[in-house]
This record gives structure tokens, sequence and C-alpha cells, in this order.
């Protein structure tokens, strides 16, 4: 299993109204989804980040800031949309310290 990530969507203040939980693939890729996100309320861009949760090695266990944006985590960037989906994507997250 890889790393653990996880996908937070929040208004103000702080206040989380969607919320996933996925794990790393090959390449470090992952897929997360909120099925009833209201988009004429929210903003995926503006409203959620995805973070990293546990490592898939007990080797690499210290997390990093890399492409986050703070400590809300990374944002989602438009990658378009694709049979009736609307996909996003984030800059790689990673751990430090692996050996």
């Amino acid at each position: 299993m890889g790393a653990e990530v996880k996908l937070v969507c929040t208004e103000y203040p702080y206040k989380v109204f969607a919320f996933d939980k996925s794990y790393t693939g090959a390449g470090g890729h992952f897929r997360l989804s909120v099925p009833d996100f209201n988009l004429n309320k929210y903003s995926p861009q503006s409203n959620c980040r995805v973070l990293l949760g546990f490592s898939g090695s007990r080797f690499c266990r210290q997390k990093t800031w890399m492409n986050y944006d703070g400590p809300e985590g990374a944002k989602l960037n438009f990658e378009g949309r694709y049979g009736g989906k609307i996909l996003y994507s984030v800059k790689p997250l990673a751990f430090s310290n692996c050996y």
C-alpha cells in the first residue's frame, strides 16, 4: 500500500463539508472524489486542499510541505472535463528522510 492522501474541503471558519481519503498507487498516483459537490456554492480550487496522511513506508515518515500552500495543504489545479467528470490535479507531494 502506498501513502495515504486526503481531500479536505472547508468553508469559513474551517468547517469541513467534504472529505475523501485514498492511497497512492504505482508512480504515486491517486484518485479522490466528492460525488455531490455543489459547484454553485463552492469552488474546488478555493475551498479544497489535498494533504499527505501516513506514509506507506516505515522508512519515510517525515511529511514535507513541498507544494503545499501553507499548512492547509496543496491547491487543486483544474485539468478539464472528461466523460462527464471534472478533473483536478495537485503538484507532487513528498515525505523526507527516505532511505
